[in-house]
């Protein structure tokens, strides 16, 4: 009973204090360029404008020798391209060998093109999700604790009831899952850094949430197996929540290799549990 009205009482708080489900940001290229046209003191700086795109839209970081691999949710490729993927990894792969490593801005810029010029047509005007940063993953969390009314220094693993619902509202918040529509994958992929073959992942992310849906699982329980067991990809979404810091930091890739925590959490996603006659 205690469950339930925990899961009442965050959907009808996120409602009520925000107005909308998630905190999710959605923005176009053109509305990236708009932002950073505001910031420009000069007229040197359109030869970084890449770069402050890049930035925004969270596909570029200078300590990264190319962009993220989720930059290319900006561009369509060709149905009838098949070869569209190594002309853009060949292109990156020249421009890292002949542009200096310290210029960032030039670096940014042609790294940005061979996307433009190899890997399909710009969308610059449809939105896309922007990925969280990790000073919003500690306000978003802190909003779940205080909105749960959990104490995060009282969880001790993911094992725990508190932590599980703490998780679900941290990917609602997010807006990378809902009860009634589950994950949402194309944001999952944003916010996860992309992945190696995403068509495969979604297919089986699919059949995962959907015979998990048919299981007898509290809402709770039922975000964290999903997270966990269905588009956890080398554990990227559980590493997103547990780096927070904090006592759930250690147990969610927050740990040195070896540490104590680090061996409860290997035990617990190690060993899950039996449900429906279904090992997850």
């Amino acid at each position: 009973m205690k469950l339930f009205w925990r899961t009442l009482l965050v959907a009808s708080a996120l409602s009520c204090a925000t107005g909308r489900r998630h905190n999710a940001k959605l923005k176009s290229l053109l509305a990236v360029d708009r932002e950073c046209n505001q910031y420009s003191t000069s007229d040197s700086y359109g030869q970084c404008q890449t770069r402050c795109q890049g930035i925004l839209g969270r596909f570029w970081d200078d300590s990264d020798v190319v962009p993220a691999v989720t930059l290319g949710r900006f561009y369509q490729p060709d149905c009838d391209d098949h070869n569209y993927l190594n002309r853009t990894e060949q292109c990156l792969g020249e421009v890292t060998d002949h542009v200096r490593r310290n210029d960032d801005c030039l670096r940014a810029t042609c790294t940005v093109k061979c996307y433009t010029d190899q890997y399909g047509q710009l969308d610059a005007e449809s939105p896309s999700y922007i990925p969280t940063t990790k000073l919003q993953y500690e306000q978003i969390y802190h909003d779940c604790a205080a909105i749960l009314q959990i104490d995060p220094h009282s969880i001790r693993d993911l094992g725990n009831p508190d932590a599980r619902c703490l998780l679900r509202c941290f990917m609602i918040r997010q807006g990378l899952y809902s009860d009634a529509e589950g994950p949402n994958l194309d944001r999952m992929y944003v916010q996860c850094g992309g992945y190696v073959r995403p068509d495969e992942f979604r297919q089986k992310a699919l059949k995962c949430v959907e015979r998990l849906r048919y299981e007898p699982l509290d809402a709770c329980s039922r975000a964290y197996w999903i997270a966990k067991e269905c588009v956890n990809v080398k554990g990227a979404v559980m590493q997103n929540f547990g780096g927070l810091g904090g006592p759930l930091g250690g147990f969610v890739g927050g740990s040195k290799p070896g540490s104590s925590s680090q061996n409860a959490l290997k035990i617990l996603f190690d060993k899950p549990p039996v449900v429906g006659g279904v090992r997850f």
